[in-house]
């Protein structure tokens, strides 16, 4: 039975957007159905429940940025470095010296998140950056299939919702679809380089490869294989020796160039401190191989449909033998699938790396299930290419047999956020508007981002401090003081927080104490043990859901 439906309560616009996404499907199935008369009955029934999926996977990416984030209080405090360079705030700063963000990439993938940097409503904010982050996503691979060189009509756009559904069954691409990261931004040029370099046939195109490639390495260190190892190795099989040497000539010039633009920015020191050292030094999460195959044997078997059609694929190789390399333009995109075969095992044991890495997760393992699921979906289009005469293509098989698995998936998404009284961006507005209704009484080492547009400062981001901890560089107690509120009276941890073992409260080691704060309910405050409790805001002159009743 459903909780009582209150005007604040996530169902309250849930229900409405489901039905309307519900009807819309139906609507567009049946016109599907009615044009589709003169094609075979399994064809035309595929094709019929192609709104079902596309359904099931706007509703996947609407919760996983809407309703249920993969993960609550991150989004905002990585938005924050980006955010705070639009405040006048250095992204890098020496050991010893100023807030520490937790910000341990390089600069590019901040800069990628400046569009939205500007939007002063946190809630707003943080909701277009989880958007952007979708763009980055899909946006190469919708190129990539759009753009494919096919005589089959619709085959780019069911190869790419193939592509969209992968991405629902896995955790690691949801995380980097979804989750204001490095990650988009890094896997959106690193794809955008590989589709580059495997249909250009000018220099022009593979100087373009090659800067994407180092633009790629500038957003997240995993992109690192792609300019190290898949550029110097397509550019050999192409071209031999001299194909190589060309392109490592090219690597230089590049990647010096744009190393004198970013330290002309940034001092290299703090650089070098930031995203070398601090990453490096972090210990294994692991403590034997033992639990590392158990945490992937878990990712083997929620990737079950991912392997499967990989192995389609390759069983597909043998039925059908690679026809030889055809240069001509006309060919677009036939040879991708093995370039991104080879991106694939470039990434993985660095993916890996990350991986085991105390504060690694699921993320850093996108780098090997993005590019393993767009090889997949392209040794996929590859068979369907090769389908003759008036038989229904294999790809209507495919689609009818997935739809059918994923039709009770909708219900139990909808099911899910319907028990949820929270939404993505609910701690935000908590946190916004118990920072103006109390300024300067609490300190969120959870929500920098918060504490910036509301205080106007920049603060400690807990996990930063934690990271510096693991690395062997603590933070010391005068640093830390300096970049809190000056005299706070407590200290208030989002829900369900259960990384950076509340360092904060090492160093304020007198807040002992638990209350209760009802503005922020289920948060977890300390408070000192000699002093007052919390005292609650007086009631708003505003009903709720007006323009301005929450941050």
């Amino acid at each position: 039975m459903l909780h009582p439906c209150r005007e604040d309560s996530v169902v309250s616009y849930v229900i409405p957007i489901h039905h309307a996404l519900g009807l819309l499907a139906m609507a567009a199935a049946a016109w599907i159905y009615a044009k589709a008369r003169q094609r075979p009955a399994i064809e035309r029934l595929a094709l019929t429940s192609l709104p079902i999926t596309i359904s099931v996977v706007f509703w996947q990416l609407f919760v996983d940025i809407a309703i249920q984030p993969l993960l609550q209080p991150w989004g905002g405090a990585r938005l924050a470095p980006a955010v705070a360079i639009t405040y006048g705030y250095e992204l890098y700063l020496p050991s010893g010296t100023g807030p520490v963000t937790g910000w341990l990439y390089p600069p590019g993938s901040a800069l990628a998140y400046l569009p939205v940097a500007w939007i002063p409503n946190v809630s707003l904010c943080l909701l277009a950056g989880r958007c952007l982050t979708l763009f980055y996503f899909f946006a190469p691979v919708a190129w990539l299939l759009l753009t494919r060189e096919t005589e089959k009509k619709w085959l780019g756009v069911q190869l790419f919702i193939t592509f969209a559904l992968l991405v629902c069954f896995s955790r690691p691409l949801r995380y980097a679809a979804t989750e204001i990261h490095a990650d988009a931004p890094a896997l959106c040029l690193s794809a955008l380089s590989v589709i580059v370099l495997g249909r250009s046939r000018t220099a022009r195109g593979n100087w373009l490869a090659i800067m994407l490639a180092a633009l790629a390495l500038w957003a997240k260190q995993l992109a690192f294989p792609i300019i190290a190892i898949v550029i110097p190795v397509w550019a050999y099989f192409k071209g031999g020796i001299s194909g190589l040497a060309k392109a490592g000539l090219a690597i230089l010039i590049v990647s010096f160039a744009l190393l004198l633009l970013f330290l002309s920015w940034i001092d290299a020191p703090d650089l070098i401190f930031n995203i070398l050292s601090i990453p490096i030094r972090h210990p294994r999460r692991h403590d034997s191989l033992f639990f590392l195959y158990r945490d992937l044997a878990k990712l083997y078997q929620s990737h079950v449909f991912l392997i499967a059609l990989l192995f389609v694929g390759i069983l597909g190789l043998f039925v059908e033998p690679p026809a030889p390399r055809d240069d001509s333009p006309s060919k677009r995109g036939a040879d991708d699938w093995r370039l991104f075969g080879l991106v694939t095992l470039a990434e993985l044991p660095f993916a890996l790396a990350g991986y085991i890495k105390v504060g690694g997760d699921d993320n850093n393992l996108a780098y090997f299930f993005y590019f393993l699921s767009i090889m997949c979906v392209l040794l996929l289009g590859r068979l369907l290419d090769q389908d003759q005469g008036d038989a229904p293509p294999r790809f209507s098989l495919v689609i009818l047999a997935v739809n059918l698995a994923l039709a009770f998936l909708l219900h139990l998404q909808l099911s899910l956020a319907m028990v949820s009284d929270e939404t993505s961006w609910n701690q935000s507005k908590q946190a916004v508007g118990y920072l103006r209704n109390h300024p300067g009484e609490a300190y969120l080492p959870w929500h920098p981002l918060e504490h910036l547009r509301v205080d106007g400062k920049l603060y400690h981001f807990e996990y930063g401090i934690f990271d510096r901890d693991l690395a062997g560089y603590p933070v010391p107690r005068e640093q830390f003081l300096k970049y809190i509120p000056e005299a706070p009276s407590l200290v208030c941890y989002p829900p369900r927080t259960l990384v950076g073992d509340h360092i904060t409260l090492r160093y304020l080691d007198d807040f002992t104490r638990k209350v209760q704060v009802p503005e922020l309910p289920d948060w977890e405050c300390y408070a000192r043990e000699s002093g007052d409790d919390p005292v609650p805001s007086p009631p708003p002159t505003h009903g709720p859901g007006e323009i301005g009743s929450t941050g």
